[in-house]
């Protein structure tokens, strides 16, 4: 996974296909590991849930 440098984002205005998938792959890989015994979202993984949203409202995936 590369390097994310989100500042950069923040200035540039926009991620690039390679942020995007690197910041999706970090929350989900982090909101997999907040899951509970009934695979819901503990409190922990509804807030990186969230973070995804947020993110992919800002920068939504892009179709070719």
């Amino acid at each position: 996974m590369a390097a994310l440098d989100v500042g950069v984002v923040r200035v540039r205005g926009h991620a690039t296909r390679e942020e995007r998938l690197a910041v999706e792959d970090l929350l989900s890989e982090k909101m997999s590991r907040n899951l509970g015994p009934d695979y819901e979202p503990t409190e922990r993984g509804a807030g990186d849930h969230d973070a995804i949203g947020a993110f992919l409202l800002r920068w939504p995936i892009e179709h070719a």
